[in-house]
């Protein structure tokens, strides 16, 4: 490892190809070795920022200066990762204590094709330490992994000697690795001390104090817009006292007491006060704008689904069957009505995935109003989901951007950017298919590449949708949140068990 290691980021700033606005500004820090987590909501940047740090990825503005072999891993898990049959093939001391520790004795005996998307990133993460690198990257490493899993990636991750970079909506692996954070918001990012809780803390004081103070302002306004109604009726009325229209033309007495009251300039106090009124005004709203406080959009998102009858969606007989990737599969019986929440988990390589492409495949889907999410999608499939959600009738396109402003996202970005991060792919899927009454999801890990906030909207949504839910997930809290029915995969000697949980 390098003697000395270190990460320069100087005013970076990235606008991508046919955006004609920035993703990000101006970001600039020096690292040094240690976890920094880089936290923020989905498609601010994260993702480009890591890939500027690789190198894989050039700057619209800015330098940076490393020190150090830099290593990177990405958060797809679609193609197999550098160095594979070099990895596979070395048995020295170094390269063994990986594949202990991330259990990928049996995965390398196996084609990257027939792997599962744990497995994948397992096999991925392995590659990437394989490479001893004095700078790590990291892209969502969680994703795909069960609990076993997830706590052998900490231990790895913990073992690290070196700069390390992580980009992750797990606050587990954030708050145990990290103790500083490049946090996104409003366009840039800056360097915060702390793990993820700490600063997340930190920020929703911050907020909170942002918040009191915004509505002391606004209370300022009220009071000052009342007191200039009050004066502008005091000027109208005095106004008309001093006119001189109704006054007989022979009454010159009167004329001159109007004069003289001109003269005294009552009107002219209450301009005066008027103007003064205008003036503090204008410098509270200032000072409310210098606040910089903006309220979420918050609110559970708007079912506009149809009274159903409950009908079966889903039947799955007993038995025995052969699912896609060849493995048997032995089922209790499995039905799933309108309404129902259905869950199903198991370790990694059971065959959760193997399991859902077997029930879309078969003949046992009773409808045709079905919308599936897979745990990754490639190109063409992200492609044909943001076609499906932008060729949507006028109606349910505005209903889909409500659903989206309460699942998390930036709604006015989306509307005008021609690229979309995975995290806000899995947001529009998910809106279309509400909008688009879909009777039936079929869900595979849904929050991968959510961001927190998200993830948490997210599961709301799903708890209250009255959609039936196939869900295949790994959080335990998310899963005991929406459903109701609960189902695990075992890996057994000839194939795959499903087990009434």
């Amino acid at each position: 490892m390098t003697a000395t290691i270190y990460l320069r980021l100087s005013s970076i700033g990235h606008t991508h190809h046919q955006q004609e606005y920035p993703t990000f500004t101006d970001i600039s820090c020096h690292l040094s070795p240690g976890w920094t987590g880089i936290v923020g909501p989905n498609g601010c940047g994260k993702s480009t920022l890591l890939k500027i740090a690789s190198g894989a990825l050039q700057p619209t503005q800015g330098s940076i200066q490393s020190k150090g072999l830099v290593t990177s891993c990405p958060q797809e898990a679609l193609t197999p990762p550098p160095r594979i049959d070099d990895f596979q093939e070395d048995y020295s001391g170094y390269a063994m204590m990986i594949k202990e520790k991330l259990d990928l004795f049996e995965i390398l005996l196996q084609p990257f094709e027939a792997l599962s998307f744990g497995e994948r990133k397992r096999l991925q993460l392995g590659c990437a330490f394989y490479f001893q690198p004095d700078i790590l990257l990291l892209d969502e490493p969680s994703n795909h992994l069960d609990e076993k899993n997830r706590l052998a990636l900490l231990e790895l991750l913990q073992s690290f000697k070196g700069l390390g970079l992580l980009v992750s909506h797990d606050r587990l692996l954030l708050n145990e690795l990290c103790q500083q954070c490049i946090v996104f918001k409003d366009g840039s990012a800056g360097l915060m001390a702390g793990n993820y809780q700490q600063i997340q803390d930190l920020l929703d004081s911050q907020a909170s104090t942002q918040e009191h103070m915004a509505q002391v302002a606004a209370q300022k306004i009220k009071k000052v817009e009342r007191e200039l109604q009050r004066v502008r009726q005091e000027e109208s009325r005095s106004k008309g006292k001093l006119s001189k229209r109704s006054v007989d033309g022979k009454d010159h007495s009167t004329k001159e007491k109007i004069n003289l009251a001109k003269l005294t300039a009552k009107d002219g106090s209450l301009a005066g006060k008027k103007s003064k009124l205008i003036r503090d005004k204008e410098k509270i709203h200032h000072e409310k704008a210098r606040i910089g406080y903006q309220k979420s959009f918050e609110g559970k998102v708007f079912f506009d689904n149809p009274e159903q009858a409950q009908r079966t969606l889903l039947h799955l007989p007993s038995g025995l069957g052969s699912m896609a990737s060849g493995r048997l599969l032995r089922n209790p019986e499995l039905t799933i009505k309108s309404l129902d929440k259905v869950a199903i988990s198991g370790p990694n390589g059971s065959g959760k995935s193997s399991f859902l492409q077997w029930v879309l495949t078969s003949q046992n889907l009773r409808t045709q109003k079905y919308f599936y999410l897979g745990q990754e999608l490639a190109l063409d499939q992200q492609q044909a989901i943001i076609d499906n959600w932008q060729g949507q009738t006028k109606e349910s396109f505005t209903q889909s951007i409500h659903i989206l402003a309460r699942l998390g996202a930036d709604t006015k970005k989306l509307l005008r950017t021609p690229s979309f991060s995975p995290g806000e792919v899995r947001k529009i899927a998910t809106a279309w298919a509400i909008a688009s009454k879909q009777e039936l999801l079929i869900l595979d890990e849904p929050t991968n590449h959510l961001d927190l906030d998200s993830m948490r909207r997210l599961e709301s949504a799903l708890a209250d949708a009255p959609i039936a839910i196939l869900l295949v997930s790994h959080d335990r809290a998310f899963r005991q949140r929406i459903c109701r029915d609960f189902f695990r995969i075992e890996r057994v000697n000839d194939g795959s068990e499903l087990i009434r949980d």
